[in-house]
């Protein structure tokens, strides 16, 4: 949340597809500031849709026993942390996004 107040607590949702329950997903839902919402879910790695193979490649570990997936829903889902993008790229892009930003050249 914006204004350094404490975070909000997480909430939790659960999924149906085509009405029937998805006990294996589950979803943390937590406030950014006044009108964003940022949702995380968790589920099992084989349920990745990926055409093209690149996003499942990066996957450690592709395919998850029940006991492991449900370790992953009992963790604790931390706080969202906002980042400019400059905070998320090497510094030479971070000082071209900055400079586009003021209009330096």
């Amino acid at each position: 949340p914006a204004g350094g107040a404490p975070p909000a607590v997480v909430e939790t949702a659960a999924v149906a597809v085509d009405g029937e329950p998805r006990p294996e997903w589950k979803f943390y839902i937590q406030p950014l500031r006044e009108d964003h919402w940022v949702s995380v879910a968790r589920g099992p790695p084989t349920d990745a849709v990926d055409a093209h193979g690149g996003f499942v490649s990066t996957f450690r570990k592709p395919r998850l026993q029940p006991e492991e997936l449900a370790r992953g829903h009992a963790a604790a889902e931390p706080p969202f942390v906002n980042k400019r993008v400059e905070e998320l790229v090497p510094p030479a892009v971070a000082e071209r996004l900055a400079a586009a930003r003021t209009g330096a050249t």
